[in-house]
């Protein structure tokens, strides 16, 4: 299987082949976060311990950084609050909202949310200044704001007084009118969450990494008829500082219930395949192989000269009854896989992929062509890969590349510029940091051996510099990565981008590639991992 996954957003025109018939969604935004849209998002403090206000614009509070917007408490009980604009809804609406996050509690005290509310006004404030937040409506009936919330996606590590989850606890989850939904607790890492607010059935369904977890009721008493607009709020809101949420995407559509087609119906909707163009992914929730079904996700391994993919994340499952119309089919004989429903976007389509061959792992790829190899561009005559973002060179490379330990930090760039990697360890043992001025951890055993294009004249790579850390015995704590700009050595290279890896026993277990553009010992941090 391909270690590197990469986003190509055309990728749909190359295997939808057959559209079926669909109506356009009402609304639709989709955000990678490169830019801030202040004309969708507002940013505004939390208001205080008791959000008693002002509540004034404050997009300095979010900080973007490669495609990922960072909304970090850096004040007690007064950090940043993202919300969307509100957006026009109907009685009959289907509103799906779906995002990627990671969220980091600073102590036990964080209970940060989602929250899908109701409005009755179309402007960023409900009021002509910053007194009132953004979050609440002005009730005619009793000349009182108030806020209408229609669910809650809540992640939460609170200690106090022992309350259990929902309200306490550690864990993730949903809650609507009177009921909530437990799904486990992701820390740290990367994960996906999808919300369907379908007004006509009064229900709300919730997705986290592609798993169905339920649905909860709405409230009767909510009205869009009266309170208009949708509004998505993302709150990283705790007591004290330290917590923190990213966000690498968002995607919502909203479609009017005669509009969706049956494929999307309640008793397909656990079924239905969809592709997320930020990923370049088909999440597959039910595929037919040989009488099991599986779940599934295809993902983007290479675009040498075309697509290929292989699949993941393989699972045995079931269908639930009425969902076979929706569910995808594997034909051993002919190698095609058959979708006959997948949403992108808002709309349906039919796909056929025809495939290479079939493991019995149910690893597969398409037949179209993968002309490199597992690193992409760096492959020598006999098809072998020749640099160290691939494990198994780096592995037989150790003066090159550094040694594979238990534990790997390792970046790799492609020119002669100066970027340094640092490791941050917190744990029980204390805190320590290996980096060029620390290269042997005495605390971790942690060791920097390979430290490239070091000061601009320390035997400058052009081609492939690395810079690895690697540890024999990790212990347990958090292990920050940060990637620095040293100097850019070379006057003609302005910006370096930078393969940033994390490997287990020589399996990589987490890439990011970025662009390092500021220089003179500038750090960036890029992730947090744990290790327990």
């Amino acid at each position: 299987m391909k270690t590197r996954i990469k986003k190509f957003t055309p990728l749909v025109c190359l295997f939808l082949t057959f559209a079926l018939a669909s109506n356009a969604a009402s609304f639709q935004y989709h955000d990678d976060f490169n830019t801030l849209n202040q004309d969708f998002w507002l940013i505004f403090p939390t208001g205080g311990h008791d959000r008693v206000g002002p509540f004034p614009p404050r997009y300095d509070l979010g900080i973007l950084y490669n495609g990922t917007l960072s909304l970090p408490v850096e004040e007690t009980d007064n950090g940043p609050e993202l919300i969307t604009k509100p957006i026009a809804i109907t009685p009959d609406s289907v509103i799906t909202v779906s995002w990627r996050a990671r969220v980091h509690y600073g102590n036990e005290y964080f209970a940060g949310s989602v929250n899908f509310l109701l409005v009755n006004y179309p402007s960023m404030y409900p009021s002509g200044d910053y007194s009132i937040p953004p979050f609440q409506y002005f009730d005619t009936s009793t000349n009182q704001y108030k806020t209408a919330t229609i669910a809650g996606v809540y992640y939460r590590n609170y200690a106090y007084n022992n309350y259990q989850p929902p309200r306490g606890g550690n864990s993730f989850g949903i809650c609507g009118y009177g009921e909530c939904l437990v799904s486990p607790p992701i820390w740290d890492q990367w994960f996906t969450n999808r919300v369907e607010i379908n007004f006509p059935e009064r229900k709300v369904r919730f997705w986290q990494n592609s798993q169905l977890i339920g649905e909860v009721p709405i409230n009767p008493s909510l009205d869009p008829a009266t309170l208009p607009y949708i509004r998505i709020w993302f709150s990283p809101y705790g007591w004290w500082t330290g917590h923190r949420m990213d966000l690498d995407w968002f995607d919502i559509s909203i479609s009017n219930q005669s509009s969706v087609p049956p494929e999307s119906s309640q008793d397909c909707q656990s079924c239905t395949s969809y592709y997320d163009s930020s990923t370049g992914t088909i999440h597959i929730p039910a595929v037919k192989v040989d009488g099991e079904y599986y779940s599934v996700e295809l993902s983007l391994s290479s675009l040498i000269p075309s697509v290929t993919f292989t699949l993941g994340s393989v699972a045995p499952g079931q269908c639930p009854v009425g969902c076979e119309s929706c569910s995808a089919s594997f034909n051993p004989e002919t190698n095609t896989l058959n979708i006959p429903s997948i949403k992108v976007n808002s709309s349906y389509y039919s796909v056929t992929l025809k495939l290479s061959s079939i493991l019995p792992s149910i690893n597969f790829s398409l037949l179209s062509v993968d002309q490199g190899t597992s690193c992409e561009g760096t492959s020598n005559s006999q098809n072998l890969c020749t640099d160290c973002s691939c494990p198994n060179y780096a592995l037989s490379h150790p003066q090159e590349c550094g040694k594979t330990g238990k534990l790997n930090f390792r970046i790799i760039w492609h020119n002669g510029n100066d970027v340094d990697l640092h490791v941050n360890y917190q744990g029980n043992l204390g805190s320590e940091e290996i980096y060029y001025s620390n290269d042997n951890g005495s605390l971790t055993g942690g060791t920097l051996d390979v430290d490239a294009n070091s000061d601009c004249t320390d035997n400058i790579n052009t081609s492939s510099p690395t810079e690895n850390i690697f540890f024999e015995d990790p212990p347990p704590g958090t292990y920050t990565v940060y990637v620095c700009g040293y100097s850019q050595c070379d006057p003609n290279q302005p910006t370096s981008t930078v393969t940033v890896q994390i490997l287990r026993d020589g399996e990589i277990i987490w890439e990011k590639n970025l662009t390092v553009s500021t220089w003179d010992e500038n750090c960036l941090e890029v992730y947090q991992y744990q290790v327990q």
